[in-house]
């Protein structure tokens, strides 16, 4: 199968992964923390990542309907014995299923994570720029906290 354009081998075969395992890859087939921040330094992998995302949370969508659908259809029916404890789940699968529906997910595209310098000097990125940032009052974010040897 071809390579996810813009994509190596390796990222195409992660990426991928979670085609065959809606659950993700297992543990042991996750690249280490370095690589992926590595990985997600690239543009082209973040919009692959960004694409798989956006599929698996249609997929999860289209399931919930689903299992609403057939639950409301099982509270419809006048005839059948539904027990208090089945009545409650499926009236919570159908409240899901509409908050989903009404409230829909709006996430911005995958943004790499703040970096921080040796000093503890956030860096930031052109884009996170803002008028807020020349007000007086302005806030920067904590720093981390150091670690090193010896250090909790």
């Amino acid at each position: 199968m071809p390579r996810i354009d813009g994509t190596t081998n390796a990222q195409t075969t992660f990426l991928r992964a979670f085609r065959n395992n809606p659950a993700g890859p297992p543990p042991d087939q996750w690249p280490a923390p370095a690589v992926l921040r590595r990985w997600l330094r690239r543009p082209c992998f973040q919009r692959a990542l960004t694409t798989l995302r956006e599929v698996l949370r249609f997929r999860a969508d289209f399931h919930l309907t689903a299992a609403a659908t057939q639950a409301a259809r099982q509270l419809a029916q006048p005839d059948s014995a539904i027990t208090a404890p089945d009545y409650k789940r499926l009236l919570d699968l159908i409240r899901l299923s509409h908050l989903r529906q009404r409230f829909p997910a709006e996430d911005p595209d995958l943004v790499i994570p703040s970096h921080w310098d040796e000093f503890g000097e956030r860096l930031y990125r052109d884009e996170e720029f803002t008028d807020a940032m020349d007000d007086d009052n302005f806030v920067s974010p904590p720093k981390p906290a150091k670690q090193g040897i010896g250090r909790p």
